[in-house]
């Protein structure tokens, strides 16, 4: 149950003082903040309080929404075709470029890997050394990884959101694979999207190096971009 929900329960049953139909614990947990601080807000600065209160509900209403605009813009698919191209290794394994990595195309040489990693309560080290990571915990990274690909792919495509699901998947599995800054450098090929020249599209991403580089999943990729009508 979320927080507004519950604080329309206790208002309905009348437990507990409410401020703008809030209970104090409920406004309490919202802000972060003891309820003592809650009551001497509302006895000394209310208008304060009611700003404070208003400001993290739009910043809560934006979260949802953005995370819903994920949801809508990537479908299942996408994690099932990343996981496919990169493949899924529980220990440490060293990449095309001998760059060592873990689960599903972890890079341990990012500059955040050690914090991820310490997120989830595991020493980078200890994976260096062979250590294996469960499937919740490649999931759990995995799926971070995802949703950067998908701001990236938002950020590199001006018209992301209104392509078709198969395109975004492209992008944002190209996304995955190369980082922002190397796939900023397609640039004809983000025209030639936006111009829903999607013929013109497939053949930039033939004419680039990175085609040749990663095998056969740039070729199925420039098959999904040129099979759109």
């Amino acid at each position: 149950m979320n927080w507004y929900k519950k604080a329309q329960l206790d208002k309905e049953s009348g437990l507990g003082k409410t401020f703008l139909g809030l209970s104090i614990p409920i406004i309490a947990v919202l802000l972060g903040i003891s309820h003592f601080n809650v009551e001497d807000k509302i006895e000394n600065n209310p208008q304060g309080l009611k700003q404070e209160i208003e400001q993290k509900q739009v910043e809560q209403n934006t979260d949802v929404e953005q995370n819903r605009n994920t949801t809508q813009s990537v479908g299942e698919d996408l994690y099932k075709m990343i996981e496919r191209h990169e493949g899924k290794r529980n220990k440490v394994y060293y990449d095309t470029e001998n760059i060592p990595t873990v689960g599903i195309g972890f890079n341990l040489e990012r500059a955040d890997a050690a914090q991820k990693l310490s997120n989830l309560g595991i020493n980078i080290q200890d994976v260096l050394n062979g250590k294996s990571l469960t499937d919740k915990q490649v999931y759990s990274l995995f799926k971070e990884d995802v949703n950067t690909a998908i701001s990236d792919a938002r950020s590199f495509l001006p018209s992301f959101d209104r392509q078709p699901e198969s395109v975004k998947n492209t992008i944002t599995d190209m996304a995955f694979n190369l980082g922002i800054n190397r796939l900023s450098q397609f640039r004809k090929f983000r025209d030639a999207l936006e111009n829903n020249d999607y013929q013109q599209a497939t053949n930039e991403m033939i004419n680039s190096r990175w085609y040749g580089q990663v095998g056969n999943r740039s070729k199925e990729l420039a098959n999904i971009i040129r099979s759109v009508q």
